[in-house]
């Protein structure tokens, strides 16, 4: 794919406002995945509610991992944009969970970055 189709099928999905899917952008070592996001849809996102968040899977071998490297991503830049990294951790919380066999991903770990994002911004449950 070309990096104006995978720009446009990102901004389509992050436009749509419930989805039942995840986005994966594949591709070799070397290949310019990184590259194209933190620069081009960096770039793309810059004036818009979104930020980019990035995670590496590297070494992550279970699901505790995974929630524990979203959890402090999350909290790395306390208060600012919590909400909306919480929105993103849920919808993608939300989008692995028919994968039950695969990851069993369960609503506590929302309802805990709920409860961060509510206590970070003073907002009563």
């Amino acid at each position: 794919m070309t990096i104006n189709t995978n720009l446009d099928k990102i901004k389509k999905y992050l436009a749509t406002e419930f989805t039942t899917y995840a986005l994966l952008l594949d591709g070799e070592w070397g290949s310019g995945k990184t590259h194209f996001i933190s620069n081009t849809l960096a770039e793309a996102l810059s004036n818009t509610k979104f930020s980019i968040r990035y995670i590496s899977l590297n070494g992550v071998s279970d699901l505790n991992e995974l929630k524990k490297k979203i959890f402090f991503e999350l909290m790395s830049e306390r208060g600012k944009k919590v909400k909306q990294s919480s929105v993103f951790a849920g919808r993608l919380l939300k989008s692995v969970a028919p994968l039950n066999g695969v990851l069993q991903v369960g609503s506590n770990f929302i309802k805990q970055i709920r409860s961060v994002e509510f206590q970070v911004h003073g907002v009563k449950q």
